[in-house]
């Protein structure tokens, strides 16, 4: 008996170690999604996004409306700087790898991703786009084959 528990310890300790060689699912950013998402054949889902007010989320938190909504609910300085505020209205806040409040200007690459990460994208339902933003992942997933990266755990919950 005791035998069998060490052999079950033991299983369970190999099983633990080897989920956590697999790396953190990352925040891509529009500008990735856009590569793939944004032709004709397929629906122009980012020219369509571009249309929506997700699109804009962040800009809304800059009008006079959010202002004031800020306000009213006791918010301290810019809506668009609140994490109370931005928290629905940018993608992947709250994870190293989404958008931030702070990025260092001379990383210019930082920058750009923090940039990709503005608004509401594709990745706020989604989930992280390194969980399948190579082809051979995606025409899995559009062929049927690969249902659980088409609606990946969000790393954020």
């Amino acid at each position: 008996m005791y035998r069998m528990f060490l052999i079950g310890f033991a299983i369970s300790l190999t099983t633990g170690f080897a989920q956590d060689k697999q790396p953190a699912a990352t925040y891509m950013g529009i500008k990735t999604c856009k590569m793939c998402h944004n032709k004709k054949a397929t629906g122009k889902q980012y020219t369509v996004w571009l249309g929506t007010s997700h699109a804009k989320a962040l800009e809304a938190l800059r009008s006079d409306k959010a202002k004031e909504i800020a306000t009213q609910r006791g918010v301290k300085g810019a809506p668009d700087l609140a994490p109370e505020c931005i928290q629905c209205h940018v993608t992947g806040w709250g994870n190293k790898s989404g958008y931030q409040l702070k990025v260092d200007p001379d990383n210019r690459r930082a920058v750009s991703k923090n940039k990709a990460l503005e608004n509401v994208g594709c990745e706020v339902c989604h989930g992280p786009g390194s969980k399948y933003k190579s082809k051979k992942v995606m025409q899995a997933i559009y062929a049927g084959q690969d249902i659980e990266r088409a609606v990946p755990d969000n790393p954020d919950k």
